[in-house]
């Protein structure tokens, strides 16, 4: 009689089964990989955007200091020196031409 007593309050004890837990363990460390993945893929993506956004931010560097040197370009030329003048200029190719008799380059 004793026996079957102490039997019944282990079996209705509140609380969770070996199974129960490892079955909790192996869900949890699904989620827990899943979101370590997500966010080593968010890790990658923000550096190829940070080196995209690096890449775009040297090209306007380059074209604004480019732009600059151009527009500088003929100021405060000593006196005697030919100029240089562009024309025809189309979207590939551009006619240079000084004062120079007979001489010309196409860029």
């Amino acid at each position: 009689m004793k026996r079957r007593i102490i039997l019944a309050k282990v079996s209705s004890s509140p609380g969770f089964t070996l199974v129960e837990v490892l079955i909790a363990a192996v869900i949890a460390s699904i989620a827990i990989t899943a979101g370590f993945q997500l966010l080593i893929n968010q890790d990658k993506i923000q550096h190829v955007q940070f080196g995209i956004s690096d890449m775009q931010q040297n090209g306007r560097a380059s074209l604004d200091e480019l732009t600059q040197k151009i527009r500088m370009a003929g100021y405060r030329v000593p006196v005697g020196v030919p100029v240089l003048e562009a024309w025809d200029a189309n979207p590939d190719t551009i006619a240079m031409f000084s004062g120079r008799p007979n001489y010309s380059q196409i860029v």
